[in-house]
């Protein structure tokens, strides 16, 4: 197979011009080309490294952010549970309150102790 494909130079047509001959290429590997390669792999094999780290970092970032927030969270609804109960015993007290002012007079009280009490205390009427 020594002559695949036979190509006239242009204007060949005339006697005495040599024609060329299309082979298939013949790649040699020699030193250079092997340096090339492994720079080549080496310089990907970084770019990969440093994509990966750059991708675990950011997560890690993220996950730092949100745990922050989780704490913050926990520690407002620490807080307003607190108030909440303080909010709660407050209404207790004045329920408490009200219940006494609005307790019944005792048996044991007269008619006139009950109109001398009303009579110290200043009507808004």
């Amino acid at each position: 197979m020594g002559r695949l494909l036979t190509i006239p130079a242009t204007g060949s047509g005339k006697a005495g011009i040599r024609k060329r001959t299309l082979t298939r290429a013949q790649v040699t590997v020699g030193p250079v080309s092997v340096q090339l390669v492994v720079i080549v792999i080496g310089t990907l094999l970084g770019l990969f490294y440093l994509i990966q780290s750059n991708h675990v970092s950011t997560q890690n970032l993220q996950l730092k952010a949100l745990e922050d927030k989780k704490n913050q969270v926990a520690e407002q609804n620490q807080r307003l549970s607190i108030e909440a109960a303080r909010l709660q015993s407050i209404q207790q007290i004045k329920k408490s309150n009200e219940a006494a002012k609005s307790a019944v007079v005792p048996a044991g009280k007269t008619a006139a102790a009950d109109t001398t009490a009303k009579q110290s205390v200043p009507s808004d009427t």
